[in-house]
Protein backbone atom coordinates (compact mmCIF):
# COMPACT_ATOMS: atom_id res chain seq x y z
CA UNK A 1 0.00 0.00 0.00
CA UNK A 2 1.51 3.34 -1.10
CA UNK A 3 0.29 5.07 2.04
CA UNK A 4 2.46 2.98 4.37
CA UNK A 5 5.81 3.71 2.75
CA UNK A 6 5.08 7.45 3.01
CA UNK A 7 4.19 7.16 6.68
CA UNK A 8 7.26 5.06 7.35
CA UNK A 9 9.78 7.45 5.81
CA UNK A 10 8.23 10.90 6.22
CA UNK A 11 5.72 10.53 9.01
CA UNK A 12 2.02 10.91 8.62
CA UNK A 13 2.37 14.26 6.84
CA UNK A 14 3.30 12.82 3.42
CA UNK A 15 0.51 10.69 2.07
CA UNK A 16 -1.81 9.98 -0.80
CA UNK A 17 -5.36 11.10 -0.10
CA UNK A 18 -8.36 9.83 -2.08
CA UNK A 19 -6.03 7.59 -4.10
CA UNK A 20 -4.47 10.48 -6.04
CA UNK A 21 -4.09 13.73 -4.07
CA UNK A 22 -0.64 14.30 -2.61
CA UNK A 23 -0.32 16.20 0.65
CA UNK A 24 1.21 18.34 2.00
CA UNK A 25 3.14 19.22 -1.21
CA UNK A 26 5.50 17.72 -3.75
CA UNK A 27 8.28 20.07 -2.64
CA UNK A 28 7.88 19.23 1.04
CA UNK A 29 7.75 15.51 0.38
CA UNK A 30 10.72 15.49 -2.02
CA UNK A 31 12.76 17.42 0.55
CA UNK A 32 11.69 14.99 3.27
CA UNK A 33 12.66 11.93 1.20
CA UNK A 34 16.00 13.45 0.20
CA UNK A 35 16.79 14.35 3.80
CA UNK A 36 15.92 10.85 4.96
CA UNK A 37 17.96 9.35 2.12
CA UNK A 38 21.04 11.32 3.13
CA UNK A 39 20.65 10.23 6.76
CA UNK A 40 19.59 6.70 5.68
CA UNK A 41 16.70 7.02 8.15
CA UNK A 42 14.93 3.70 8.72
CA UNK A 43 17.35 2.13 6.19
CA UNK A 44 15.59 3.99 3.37
CA UNK A 45 18.46 3.40 0.90
CA UNK A 46 18.18 -0.36 1.31
CA UNK A 47 14.38 -0.14 1.04
CA UNK A 48 14.61 1.70 -2.28
CA UNK A 49 17.09 -0.80 -3.66
CA UNK A 50 14.73 -3.61 -2.61
CA UNK A 51 11.76 -1.81 -4.23
CA UNK A 52 13.65 -1.49 -7.53
CA UNK A 53 14.67 -5.14 -7.39
CA UNK A 54 11.24 -6.53 -6.55
CA UNK A 55 8.60 -4.11 -7.87
CA UNK A 56 7.94 -1.94 -10.88
CA UNK A 57 7.95 1.34 -8.89
CA UNK A 58 5.54 2.71 -11.50
CA UNK A 59 2.91 4.13 -9.20
CA UNK A 60 5.11 5.40 -6.41
CA UNK A 61 5.89 9.11 -6.10
CA UNK A 62 9.36 8.43 -4.82
CA UNK A 63 13.03 8.73 -5.59
CA UNK A 64 13.25 5.21 -7.00
CA UNK A 65 11.27 6.19 -10.10
CA UNK A 66 14.28 8.11 -11.40
CA UNK A 67 16.91 5.45 -10.72
CA UNK A 68 16.98 4.21 -14.30
CA UNK A 69 20.49 2.78 -14.18
CA UNK A 70 19.48 0.38 -11.39
CA UNK A 71 16.32 -0.53 -13.29
CA UNK A 72 18.34 -1.24 -16.44
CA UNK A 73 20.70 -3.42 -14.41
CA UNK A 74 17.69 -5.31 -13.05
CA UNK A 75 16.32 -6.02 -16.53
CA UNK A 76 19.68 -7.01 -18.04
CA UNK A 77 19.88 -9.83 -15.50
CA UNK A 78 16.85 -11.36 -17.23
CA UNK A 79 17.34 -10.33 -20.87
CA UNK A 80 20.27 -9.60 -23.10
CA UNK A 81 20.83 -5.89 -23.59
CA UNK A 82 20.03 -6.15 -27.31
CA UNK A 83 16.51 -7.23 -26.30
CA UNK A 84 15.84 -4.04 -24.30
CA UNK A 85 15.03 -0.84 -26.21
CA UNK A 86 16.00 2.27 -24.24
CA UNK A 87 15.08 5.77 -25.30
CA UNK A 88 14.66 9.11 -23.63
CA UNK A 89 11.04 10.17 -23.25
CA UNK A 90 11.86 13.76 -24.20
CA UNK A 91 13.19 12.47 -27.54
CA UNK A 92 10.10 10.34 -28.08
CA UNK A 93 7.91 13.42 -27.61
CA UNK A 94 10.05 15.86 -29.61
CA UNK A 95 10.93 13.45 -32.46
CA UNK A 96 7.91 11.18 -32.31
CA UNK A 97 7.77 9.95 -35.92
CA UNK A 98 11.50 9.10 -35.94
CA UNK A 99 11.40 7.36 -32.56
CA UNK A 100 8.11 5.55 -33.16
CA UNK A 101 9.56 4.26 -36.44
CA UNK A 102 12.64 2.97 -34.59
CA UNK A 103 10.48 1.36 -31.93
CA UNK A 104 8.29 -0.18 -34.63
CA UNK A 105 11.40 -1.65 -36.26
CA UNK A 106 12.58 -3.06 -32.92
CA UNK A 107 9.22 -4.67 -32.05
CA UNK A 108 8.29 -5.70 -35.60
CA UNK A 109 4.90 -4.12 -34.94
CA UNK A 110 3.12 -1.50 -36.99
CA UNK A 111 2.93 1.41 -34.57
CA UNK A 112 1.44 4.87 -35.10
CA UNK A 113 4.12 7.36 -36.04
CA UNK A 114 2.80 10.18 -33.90
CA UNK A 115 2.99 10.38 -30.15
CA UNK A 116 0.80 12.82 -28.18
CA UNK A 117 2.72 16.01 -27.41
CA UNK A 118 0.85 17.14 -24.34
CA UNK A 119 0.19 15.64 -20.98
CA UNK A 120 -3.60 15.82 -20.87
CA UNK A 121 -3.72 13.61 -17.80
CA UNK A 122 -5.39 15.54 -15.01
CA UNK A 123 -4.25 14.73 -11.52
CA UNK A 124 -3.41 16.54 -8.33
CA UNK A 125 -0.05 14.71 -8.54
CA UNK A 126 0.83 16.60 -11.71
CA UNK A 127 3.48 19.24 -11.07
CA UNK A 128 3.65 21.86 -13.83
CA UNK A 129 6.76 23.53 -12.39
CA UNK A 130 8.53 22.48 -9.25
CA UNK A 131 10.27 24.85 -6.89
CA UNK A 132 13.77 25.68 -8.16
CA UNK A 133 15.25 24.68 -4.81
CA UNK A 134 13.59 21.25 -5.09
CA UNK A 135 14.74 20.86 -8.69
CA UNK A 136 18.31 21.64 -7.61
CA UNK A 137 18.15 19.03 -4.82
CA UNK A 138 16.68 16.36 -7.12
CA UNK A 139 19.20 17.04 -9.92
CA UNK A 140 22.03 16.79 -7.41
CA UNK A 141 20.57 13.58 -5.97
CA UNK A 142 20.22 11.90 -9.39
CA UNK A 143 23.50 13.20 -10.82
CA UNK A 144 25.55 10.08 -10.01
CA UNK A 145 22.78 7.68 -11.02
CA UNK A 146 22.22 9.51 -14.31
CA UNK A 147 25.98 9.56 -14.96
CA UNK A 148 26.12 5.78 -14.54
CA UNK A 149 23.14 5.40 -16.90
CA UNK A 150 24.68 7.67 -19.56
CA UNK A 151 28.03 5.83 -19.33
CA UNK A 152 26.44 2.38 -19.55
CA UNK A 153 24.26 3.36 -22.52
CA UNK A 154 27.24 5.01 -24.23
CA UNK A 155 29.28 1.80 -23.86
CA UNK A 156 26.35 -0.25 -25.18
CA UNK A 157 26.06 2.13 -28.15
CA UNK A 158 29.79 2.12 -28.97
CA UNK A 159 30.17 -1.66 -28.67
CA UNK A 160 26.90 -2.63 -30.35
CA UNK A 161 25.34 -4.26 -27.28
CA UNK A 162 22.09 -2.35 -27.75
CA UNK A 163 19.34 -3.23 -30.23
CA UNK A 164 20.22 -2.21 -33.77
CA UNK A 165 17.25 0.18 -33.98
CA UNK A 166 18.01 1.93 -30.67
CA UNK A 167 19.24 5.52 -31.09
CA UNK A 168 21.97 7.04 -28.97
CA UNK A 169 20.54 8.14 -25.63
CA UNK A 170 20.48 11.87 -24.98
CA UNK A 171 20.83 13.29 -21.45
CA UNK A 172 17.74 14.42 -19.60
CA UNK A 173 16.92 18.10 -19.97
CA UNK A 174 16.57 20.12 -16.79
CA UNK A 175 12.90 20.58 -15.92
CA UNK A 176 11.52 24.08 -15.67
CA UNK A 177 11.01 25.49 -12.21
CA UNK A 178 9.60 28.43 -10.34
CA UNK A 179 10.73 30.37 -7.30
CA UNK A 180 8.91 29.28 -4.16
Amino acid sequence: NDYFWGVYFCGKRGQVVDGRHFEPSFDWYASCLLSNWQANKNSVQQWYTHEIETKDCENQPDLARGMYYQVLQKWTRSWQRNQIFVMAFHDLVSKSSQYMSLLSSFTSLKLPLEFPHNNGHESTWKVEKMCCSTRHKLLEFHQGENGRLYNALDIDFKHGYKPQAEPQFTPFPQPSCTAC
